[in-house]
Order: C-alpha cells, then structure tokens, then sequence
C-alpha cells in the first residue's frame, strides 16, 4: 500500500526535530492554548441543492461542437499570411504570434482533425478533435483562449447510435453564448445513445462554468428504463462555495440522499430532469445530420 504523504509528514513532526530558534529580540512562538476552529456548517438544506442541480443542467454541459465551431470560424477569419491555415495553428505562427490583415491576432498550437470511417458492420463512425494551447484575439476586443481538448463523435445509423462528446482543459470565448462564454473548467464526456432497447445519457467527470461546478459518479439518464430520472451520484459545488453529494436511488425514482462534503446528512432531495435526457439525445441527434 503506498505511503501518504499526510503520514510522512506527521512521521516527520513526530520526530523530536527542534524548531527553529527565534531572532534575538523576538519571544518566539507562542500557543495561545485555543486551536483555530476550522469546522464548516452546510448553509443549503437538501430541497435547495435540488434547486442547484437542477441549474447545473439548465446551463448545459461544455460543448465540443460549440467549441469547435467557434475555433473554426475565428481561424476562417485570417488569411493566408497570417495564420495561414484554416484548421492549424501549430508549425504556422511565430512564436510571439501574428496578426492578420483583418486585424485577427493569433498566438499558439493548436490543430483540428475530421476523420470519416466506417465500423465493423458498415456503420460511419465521423469524428471531429481540436486541440492545443492558444488564444486568438478579435479586432473588437473578444479574446478566444484555450488549453485542452475537445472531441465529439457518432457511430450507427438512424435506428441505432452512440454519440460521446468529451472536453477537457480551460475554455473562454468573450461573449459566446453558454458554458463558452462563461469559462470552462472541465475533464468531462457524455455519451448518448439511441437504440430501440435504450435512449440514455451517462456522464462521467467533473465540470466548472460560471457558478456551477460538479463531479459526475456512474450517472444515468433512461428515457426507456427510469423515465429519464438518473441513477448514480453527483457532487455540487453550492452557490454557497462548499461541496454537498446527491447519492440517487436505484428505484428510477429521481430521488436521493444529500450530504454534506463531510458526510453529514441533510436529508431527500428530489430535482426535476423533466426534458434534459429528451433535449440532450436531441442534441446528439441534429449534430449528426
């Protein structure tokens, strides 16, 4: 079993090592026998984290679609000069960056790939990657800056299909509308899939933008088996900056068990996810037309 550096540290406070003496002219440390009160009280009751929660879905999920769109169609503004290219900044741009003649600035890697092939029993499987480490500026002000990656998939035809759209890294576009415009902070996928016998959403990771922030844990969405309620559990970031846990029960219900991030229980909650596995499938779907 490795070693925590938690304990290696209290080992070593634990040795008898001295501390160090004080200046002249100083007394030293002092103990003033009362040690600092470093508990925390939840401030939200369990019907306001479902309230929270379901924020966190009404603001929607970072969007490689969205980012990449909005990749494309900055670098489609420069020219042959400057970036040089309409997908790639990396092997284009000098190192402190170029300006194009439209008054585009452009600094960074960065590259998008789209590939088409078919799967094992002739489905097309289209793929769309962007990443790298950059940022663009607009004549008008707007900065587009970016580090990580953003990739976006579907496979199958249209009984069947699985769409995975994945981001991770930091990602702020001034002035993009959702998740973009407001800043992300994420290493998170969503998988949909549409099959006579399913129509489910999963999400795995953690995501942050703007005042939500929350960790993903074995959640499901099942329009077909559950209703479109979740199953599994996710971690909140309350607007009051501390973390509680939503643990859903496994009855399809919707419903869970709130905790606050030191276990303590709050009580039920039970968020409405009326429409967000039908608005997120329907997402998935009109980008694969």
């Amino acid at each position: 079993m490795p070693i925590s550096p938690f304990l290696v540290v209290l080992a070593v406070l634990a040795s008898g090592c001295a501390a160090p003496e004080a200046p002249e002219g100083t007394d030293g440390p002092t103990d003033s026998g009362t040690p600092p009160d470093l508990s925390v009280e939840p401030s939200l009751t369990a019907e306001e984290v479902a309230a929270e929660v379901e924020a966190v879905f009404a603001s929607g999920f970072p969007d490689a679609r969205a980012i990449q769109a909005a990749y494309l169609g900055l670098m489609g503004a420069g020219d042959d000069g400057c970036p040089g290219d309409a997908t790639q900044l990396t092997g284009r741009v000098p190192v402190n960056g170029c300006s194009s003649e439209g008054g585009y600035f452009y600094l960074g890697v960065s590259a998008w790939i789209h590939t088409e092939e078919w799967d094992d029993v002739g489905n097309p499987r289209v793929t769309d990657s962007l990443d790298g480490d950059f940022e663009i500026d607009l004549p008008t002000g707007e900065r587009f800056q970016a580090g990580g990656f953003a990739t976006y998939s579907h496979v199958g035809n249209e009984l069947q299909w699985v769409a995975r759209n994945y981001v991770s890294g930091t990602w702020s576009f001034d002035g993009a509308p959702g998740p973009l415009g407001e800043g992300i902070s994420a290493a998170v996928g969503v998988r949909v899939e549409s099959a006579p016998e399913t129509r489910s959403v999963e999400v795995t990771g953690a995501t942050s933008s703007g005042e939500h922030a929350a960790l993903f844990e074995d959640f499901r969405l099942d329009t077909l088996e559950c209703a479109g309620n979740p199953t599994g559990a996710m971690r909140l970031r309350g607007s009051d900056g501390l973390w509680y846990e939503l643990r859903f029960a496994d009855d399809c219900s919707g419903c869970g068990d709130v905790s606050f991030f030191d276990s303590t229980p709050l009580g039920v909650a039970c968020p409405s996810f009326a429409g967000v596995a039908e608005r997120l499938i329907l997402d998935a779907t009109v980008a694969a037309e």
